[in-house]
């Protein structure tokens, strides 16, 4: 844990920031005839576009709420140097989203509004496992996963190509090891 920053602080830090977010989306998004006004006067779309750009806007507003709560548990595990357990969440998300790009349209969502929605539910069930893998490390703050990967040092290193072939043919002259050869 940084010494300077307390967990207390960065918890505020990241709910005011993302209530921020939400906010402003919430102005933008809801309150009616601002984002079409932004969009016809400022981008300069047409009238028939920035009617159909509302909605995948309004979809879109509780990425923002995903994303800052990801964010912050994301942020934990990293304070606690326990980043290999966010692994799974990213191939979980991959798979949420094919997931959900092959099931939603079913519900006669399409264009935009499909995009938006897969996207959503991909960062839903990213932040799903982010928070597994937080409650994972509070119940188990000694469980090591990647002991399996370790090197065991019990066993000798790698040998040279060199040593390996002294180890094969002692007797061979050719060999550079400078090591004594065995007498015959």
């Amino acid at each position: 844990m940084h010494p300077k920053f307390k967990m207390k602080f960065l918890t505020l830090y990241a709910t005011s920031c993302t209530l921020l977010v939400f906010l402003i989306n919430i102005i933008l998004f809801i309150t009616p005839g601002v984002a079409y006004g932004i969009m016809t006067k400022v981008v300069g779309l047409t009238d028939e576009l920035a009617q159909l750009s509302l909605m995948p806007l309004k979809i879109s507003m509780g990425i923002s709420l995903l994303i800052g709560m990801r964010s912050h548990l994301s942020g934990i595990l990293l304070a606690k140097k326990k980043t290999i357990y966010l692994t799974p969440s990213a191939i979980f998300r991959f798979l949420s989203i094919l997931l959900a790009l092959a099931t939603v349209p079913k519900l006669g969502l399409s264009g935009a509004n499909l995009g938006v929605t897969c996207l959503e539910f991909s960062f839903a069930v990213e932040l799903f496992f982010v928070a597994l893998a937080c409650v994972l490390v509070k119940l188990k703050p000694d469980l090591d996963i990647t002991s399996c990967w370790k090197r065991n040092k019990s066993k000798p290193e790698d040998v040279t190509l060199m040593e390996a072939a002294a180890a094969v043919n002692p007797n061979d002259s050719s060999n550079n090891t400078g090591a004594p050869h065995a007498p015959p």
